[in-house]
């Protein structure tokens, strides 16, 4: 089952075409990996209710936002808050991974400091070809 996981993950994959949506993607699959590791210790479950259903919905983030947001820096700002939350849930199946018994606190500071180092973290998050481009404009690359 893991396996075929990983597969359909590989296959959604290349949604997103921008910075901000790879970022994006990034992200997903870091927590992605982190939680299908993490399950193999006995006794973890997975806290989200949902479980692997989620998936395609998390790969899919990435491509809304790319569509919906129209600024390069609303997309950006979006990316830094998905990303803030995902690599907090990377953290903490990580110390799941590790038996660390306050993993929810090791996730929580895992956010926290990716949301303090976010700029050198995905600096690239911000770059378009112009600050105020905007999907469909004359200027619009990448989409």
């Amino acid at each position: 089952m893991r396996l075929l996981t990983v597969v359909l993950v590989a296959l959604l994959a290349a949604c997103t075409t921008t910075p901000a949506g790879e970022a994006i993607d990034r992200g997903q699959y870091a927590d992605m990996a982190s939680t299908l590791a993490a399950l193999t210790v006995e006794g973890a479950a997975e806290a989200n209710p949902v479980g692997l259903a989620v998936i395609p919905v998390k790969l899919f983030v990435g491509y809304l936002i790319e569509t919906k947001l129209e600024k390069c820096s609303d997309r950006g700002d979006a990316a830094y808050v998905m990303n803030t939350f995902a690599y907090g849930f990377t953290a903490n199946n990580l110390a799941v991974l590790a038996g660390v018994s306050a993993a929810p606190y090791v996730g929580l500071a895992g956010g926290i400091l990716y949301w303090w180092f976010q700029e050198d973290l995905d600096p690239e998050i911000y770059e378009c070809p112009d600050p105020n481009w905007i999907r469909g404009g004359p200027n619009n690359v990448g989409m």
